[in-house]
């Protein structure tokens, strides 16, 4: 359910849950997507590379840590305002094993008393604990906790 707006500590760093990226995640979201590059779906290639494997496409890490956010924020998200400084240091290969870590480096209530908006530093690490992806997040959420549906 995540946290409510009135739980979440500036300052604080909270972990997610951890996944495994496999076969059919890769496959899946390549083909949703359309991605054709070779270091995405062709093994063959992939090993001719400095990478040596076929990779996660980088939005595909980024489509996972947005479930990882979510598990945190919960159903007070209102909406994405923004993402800067997006960072892929090392490549997500297929069976890596990710995890977020969520510190939240602002929280503030907006003028209007219903909404509020936290600023996070988001570090996405495989089961190496290598960063794969870390980014800036700015999330608007409501200040009441809707019902639930």
């Amino acid at each position: 359910m995540g946290l409510a707006f009135d739980d979440i500590e500036q300052g604080r760093e909270y972990p997610t849950f951890s996944r495994t990226v496999t076969e059919a995640d890769h496959s899946l979201f390549i083909g949703f997507a359309r991605m054709t590059l070779p270091i995405f779906n062709d093994e063959t290639y992939a090993r001719t590379t400095a990478i040596g494997s076929r990779i996660a496409p980088g939005f595909m890490t980024c489509s996972i840590v947005a479930g990882m956010m979510e598990s945190v924020l919960g159903r007070s998200t209102l909406a994405g305002l923004g993402m800067d400084e997006m960072r892929f240091p090392n490549p997500v290969r297929i069976g890596d094993t990710i995890r977020a870590r969520i510190l939240v480096a602002e929280k503030r209530s907006l003028s209007d008393g219903q909404r509020g908006m936290v600023t996070l530093q988001i570090k996405t690490l495989n089961q190496r604990d290598e960063i794969v992806l870390q980014f800036v997040a700015k999330v608007m959420l409501s200040l009441k906790e809707p019902p639930l549906a």
